[in-house]
């Protein structure tokens, strides 16, 4: 007989994750996490025990989830375990990954799509000099909000980025002027984990750099006068 436990999938989020310990089915009850194959009809799979404990870290922990100490019952609840010959290839392990938090949205293999990291429009108010808010690790805040991200986790929030693109002097709207690169975001204890987050080359949106034409000096709501 074969009992072969199932890979499971978790999206990262700051705790421990993976079902171990003692599983116990009824009859015609199909488990997520594990199975049993070569049992006659009317057998099933009653009780089994997973080991390997949970991780929290986001990696594949190959071979983690180690079935053992299977009760195989029939259609009346007696015990028939013993009807059946286990070895050492009985017990099949399977695979516990934590992904890389992404965007929110299922990626088709147990985790998420990239995450979403969007440029913030920068909007100036003609002045007759080159304007543009552009560098290597600049600080994100409330009072600065050079980028976003969709979907951080609670406690956690971007504090750095880098913004590529040129200065501009003549009024108008530069779309897409601003490449966002290389955000930092760290876990309310300050800690860095952008590490921990799905971040690709896709992650990235680009924003838009207006510069107003002079008004009166009085703000509009949109960024110019």
């Amino acid at each position: 007989v074969i009992i072969r436990a199932h890979d499971q999938h978790y999206v990262y989020n700051e705790r421990a994750q993976g079902v171990v310990g003692r599983q116990t089915l009824t009859s015609g009850q199909r488990s997520p996490y594990v199975q049993a194959e070569g049992l006659l009809p009317g057998h099933y799979l009653a009780e089994v025990t997973i080991g390997g404990g949970q991780r929290t870290e986001p990696d594949t922990y190959t071979g983690l989830l180690v079935p053992s100490a299977a009760v195989i019952r029939d259609a009346s609840g007696a015990d028939v375990t013993s009807e059946y010959t286990f070895d050492g290839n009985s017990y099949v392990a399977a695979d516990l990954t934590i992904h890389k938090k992404g965007n929110g949205k299922p990626d088709g293999n147990g985790g998420e799509q990239p995450m979403e990291i969007y440029a913030q429009n920068q909007n100036f108010v003609y002045n007759g000099q080159p304007q543009g808010t552009f560098g290597v690790n600049l600080s994100v805040n409330a009072t600065n909000p050079l980028a976003t991200a969709i979907e951080l986790l609670p406690g956690h929030r971007l504090t750095n980025v880098t913004l590529t693109g040129t200065q501009r002097t003549v009024p108008g709207t530069y779309g897409d002027a601003i490449t966002p690169t290389g955000v930092r975001i760290v876990n309310a204890a300050n800690q860095d984990v952008t590490g921990k987050y799905l971040i690709t080359a896709d992650s990235y949106f680009k924003g838009d750099l207006t510069i107003h034409k002079k008004g009166n000096g009085k703000p509009d709501g949109n960024g110019g006068e």
